[in-house]
């Protein structure tokens, strides 16, 4: 399965996006579906969300529990 970076953002402002935030490093991957692609952290390639279809979560931006970084899942 392919693992594609997502793209790393600046913190969105309140009430504009649905950031998932796992509380520890232990709650990563946030989902786990039936796809064929991975999506990591594009800042330290933790894996984010683990067998989706291309869109299934698009416009959500989680936060990574390793290292902080928004990263938004296209």
């Amino acid at each position: 399965m392919p693992t594609v970076a997502a793209k790393v953002i600046p913190e969105p402002e309140p009430k504009t996006r649905t950031v998932l935030v796992p509380t520890r490093k232990e709650a990563m991957p946030v989902f786990t579906g039936s796809g064929k692609t991975n999506y990591s952290c594009g800042n330290c390639k933790s894996i984010l969300v683990k067998n989706i279809f291309h869109g299934q979560m698009s416009r959500f931006v989680i936060k990574c529990a390793k290292c902080g970084t928004h990263n938004e899942i296209p």
